[in-house]
């Protein structure tokens, strides 16, 4: 079992630029993570459905290893 992995930073990013500027101050790993998950054809959407949020947040925290409070 993998231990539990505990988030200790919250990225800030300035939207103001355009996205290719955005994307090149990514660091490469996440430049490549960015990629695969383009490749891989990630849906990302707009929602302000606070459940549906929720939802997949607690999937996610689950299967990524998370611990929440």
């Amino acid at each position: 079992m993998r231990s539990p992995f505990l988030p200790t930073k919250t990225l800030r990013i300035d939207l103001e630029p355009d996205e290719a500027v955005i994307f090149s101050r990514f660091a490469e790993a996440k430049r490549r993570a960015v990629r695969r998950a383009q490749k891989n054809n990630l849906q990302i959407y707009k929602s302000t459905n606070i459940d549906e949020f929720i939802r997949l947040k607690n999937k996610s925290v689950g299967f990524l290893g998370f611990i929440t409070s």
